[in-house]
């Protein structure tokens, strides 16, 4: 199975359960871009640190901030599922965490951790999350359905210290390993052998119908879609929201 970075949503915030939504952006054009990291699907990871941040300013109460994530298109998951995040206390020194939540408010039981002092940066993981009894929101086991919006699972920031402290945060993201659902698009993934595809990015049609000449070309078997797989392949490759290539499982 590939195994794919994920990535919070470069769009506006929105089904952010109450009390969810608490934290200021710095930079960028929403909360979702503030945590944005930048480095590609595949790494390597990097990060704008100051440049693009959102914070989360404590008082009597828990800060809490929800972020709509990137999620693929989940047909059957596999092993490996991470998290992590990179934050900084940005006054006074306090925990910061990340954890997983819905739009119904529900968090997961299990949170990661950064305490370190004013004016550190520090990154936690990416750790294993694939414990759904620990890191599912509700608990329970993880689905395929827990992928399919970026409302059913989003990131969350936490910051739970009272007093007038602030922690910035500034990216979250993990691994995901999985498979597609099945149709034509992971009917053309089969014929690639989930070997890098020859091509990356934006598709057109054309482009899609000179890909498939070259793969009943150069395909063993010499394989001809039919017209219902043609065009099923062209719409799932069009709703593909990840990169237009995938590397073998190791």
């Amino acid at each position: 199975m590939p195994t794919e970075f994920y990535y919070p949503k470069n769009v506006t915030q929105h089904d952010i359960p109450a009390g969810h939504d608490d934290a200021s952006n710095s930079g960028g054009a929403n909360k979702g871009a503030s945590t944005q990291p930048s480095g590609g699907r595949l790494g390597p990871m990097s990060h704008d640190d100051i440049a693009t941040y959102v914070t989360l300013t404590m008082s009597a109460v828990p800060k809490r901030q929800a972020v709509n994530m990137d999620w693929p298109l989940v047909g059957t998951l596999g092993s490996v599922f991470s998290l992590g995040f990179r934050s900084l206390a940005g006054a006074g020194a306090h925990t910061r965490e990340c954890r997983f939540t819905n739009a119904a408010g529900a968090t997961s039981s299990s949170t990661l951790q950064s305490a370190s002092t004013a004016g550190v940066w520090a990154t936690v993981g990416p750790s294993d999350v694939s414990n759904a009894a620990n890191w599912r929101p509700g608990g329970g086991a993880w689905s395929p359905a827990d992928f399919g919006d970026d409302k059913t699972l989003m990131i969350e920031f936490w910051a739970s210290t009272n007093g007038g402290n602030s922690g910035i945060y500034t990216s979250g993201w993990g691994q995901l390993e999985y498979l597609p659902p099945g149709g034509g698009f992971v009917f053309l993934l089969g014929l690639a052998g989930l070997g890098a595809l020859p091509f990356i990015g934006a598709m057109d049609f054309g482009q899609f119908m000179r890909y498939l000449s070259w793969r009943r070309a150069h395909h063993p078997r010499h394989t001809i879609l039919s017209g219902d797989e043609v065009r099923q392949a062209w719409r799932e490759l069009r709703e593909y929201r990840y990169p237009r290539f995938f590397l073998p499982a190791l």
